[in-house]
């Protein structure tokens, strides 16, 4: 199997050699080099009113965990596009249908995406340029599975639907991206999300191709997904099944 191949491995840690010092000595331009901003970590996830982009800090030195309540377009969008940006994937999934060939469309190649049958711990090599995703789309009790995480290591939960059983995968999410709720949601939304009512009654209004990003200690954002031709081609019409 490639190098690149998101490698499935028990959890058990293991030991890693320090890395001693090099004895490098960093002249004036490169340490301007090394002030100068870096975009912001993330997944480009869509455009706002304003057209400007809208990034999910789904990849980061810390580990993450984030949540997608929606259906098949969005699930395979923000997995597709974490493809994207080099992300190695691993899908545990009772809809295995849903997600064979992803890999291949997104990279040309078997070796990105692996998907596992079922709720199951995974551990997958991550760093800065290659991080990490484990995705578990496993229904709408959300994952009984704690991977361990590390840096640059993201769980995300796809919840088809919002019921109060997964709660607890919005409870624990940084950052949650929903497509339109429905009237059947609202309990549950109200219990897990903590927005205003008024920010319950916007949530029920998106359009098909919008999203709602919510990050701890930050205001909601509202996101057209601005899919692609061949994002459209490949999941369709950006519609919520239900």
């Amino acid at each position: 199997m490639n190098d690149d191949a998101p490698t499935v491995v028990p959890t058990m840690g293991r030991p890693v050699d320090p890395v001693g010092p090099l004895g490098f000595q960093a002249n004036a331009r490169a340490l301007e080099l090394m002030a100068t901003p870096a975009p912001p970590a993330g997944l480009m996830l869509g455009r706002d009113a304003e057209q400007s982009p809208v990034v999910a800090p789904l990849f980061r030195p810390d580990p993450v965990k984030a949540a997608v309540i929606g259906g098949p377009f969005v699930a395979r969008l923000v997995v597709f596009r974490a493809l994207a940006v080099g992300a190695r994937v691993a899908v545990c999934t009772t809809r295995p249908q849903l997600w064979e060939g992803l890999g291949r469309g997104a990279t040309g190649r078997d070796d990105r995406l692996a998907v596992l049958h079922g709720d199951r711990p995974v551990t997958v090599d991550a760093n800065p340029h290659s991080p990490a995703l484990y995705v578990y789309d496993v229904g709408e009790h959300g994952t009984t599975t704690t991977p361990i995480l590390g840096p640059w290591r993201t769980q995300l939960t796809i919840l088809p639907k919002l019921t109060l059983y997964g709660s607890q995968a919005l409870e624990e999410a940084q950052v949650t991206i929903l497509q339109r709720l429905t009237p059947d949601e609202v309990p549950a939304a109200t219990a897990s999300l903590r927005v205003s009512g008024e920010t319950l009654g916007l949530f029920q209004m998106l359009y098909d191709d919008m999203f709602a990003m919510l990050r701890i200690g930050a205001k909601e954002r509202y996101v057209w997904a601005n899919a692609t031709s061949i994002e459209r081609q490949m999941f369709g019409e950006p519609v919520r099944d239900m």
